[in-house]
């Protein structure tokens, strides 16, 4: 009952002094601690370096996980699992599952249209295996402190722990979202080489997206779940030429076309899909 006190009364300043921090953390030590690996003497080895440079990507946002882990316990007041969940009772693992698995799939099927571009990732098994363990532990971490920092902060910052009945409702903060979760992604390697503005619509709309089923669950575990099963199945399954995340995946698309509209397209089904599928098993649930 004392947690659920604390989550009742989220201090908007104490909020706010938590998103500074960890700001501050993410775009000025982590990266600073990130560079310290080009330091280490078989850096260099071509072995080690695409690994080294994977981690290396991935340290800013270890050091802003810890950062909001701090920030919620000792300044809020409060615990991760109360800012996520739709539920006082707890994290709603169906949700996660559902959205992660259906995410996963219609990934897998909308990439066999391109499966004229796609070859086995030229690399041996040994050189995949050492991806395994960093790429399962970093990239959920990365994964989860996005969407803690660009949708669960803002949000509870803006609402409390009273989070709008409907996305309608939201609106002006769903935006906001699109355009926070932008802005860091403009410098990735996708939206860089584009020669269209699909890349920076595609980062704009996931972020909308994101927001709206979060205020359409009442809670951020779906958002998260869909965030980190995109990444994991980028990092492992099939990356694409000239990614903002090196990894040797299984497989990789040789040109990815990251101008074409159909990335649009694609986000829309997902996120339609995921909704359709959240939406069905709450009428289920509730008999």
């Amino acid at each position: 009952m004392e947690e659920m006190g604390k989550s009742n009364n989220l201090n908007g300043i104490a909020t706010l002094l938590v998103a500074v921090m960890v700001l501050v953390v993410w775009t000025v030590f982590g990266p600073l601690a990130g560079l310290s690996l080009i330091g280490l003497p078989f850096y260099n080895n071509p072995r080690w370096t695409m690994l080294l440079d994977y981690i290396m990507v991935h340290i800013p946002y270890l050091m802003m996980f810890l950062a909001l882990l701090f920030g919620c316990n000792k300044v809020m007041r409060t615990s991760l699992r109360m800012l996520i969940a739709s539920s006082k009772r707890g994290i709603d693992w169906s949700a996660i599952l559902l959205s992660s698995l259906f995410y996963v799939l219609i990934l897998s099927l909308l990439s066999l249209f391109s499966l004229g571009n796609i070859e086995i990732y030229p690399a041996t098994a040994a050189q995949k295996a050492i991806f395994i363990v960093p790429v399962l532990i970093l990239t959920p971490i990365q994964a989860l402190s996005e969407e803690l920092f660009f949708r669960v902060i803002p949000a509870r910052l803006v609402y409390g722990d009273n989070l709008p009945e409907r996305p309608m409702d939201a609106l002006p903060l769903i935006a906001a979202s699109g355009a926070i979760f932008l802005m860091p992604h403009l410098a990735n390697n996708e939206v860089v080489s584009a020669t269209t503005a699909v890349p920076m619509l595609y980062y704009f709309l996931w972020g909308a997206m994101a927001m709206a089923l979060a205020i359409y669950m009442k809670g951020f575990e779906a958002p998260i779940a869909m965030h980190a099963a995109n990444n994991l199945f980028i990092a492992l399954i099939l990356n694409q030429e000239g990614s903002s995340m090196p990894t040797r995946s299984l497989l990789i698309n040789r040109t990815p076309g990251y101008s074409d509209w159909s990335m649009l397209l694609e986000l829309v089904l997902l996120y339609g899909g995921v909704f359709a599928l959240l939406y069905l098993a709450r009428r289920r649930k509730n008999g």
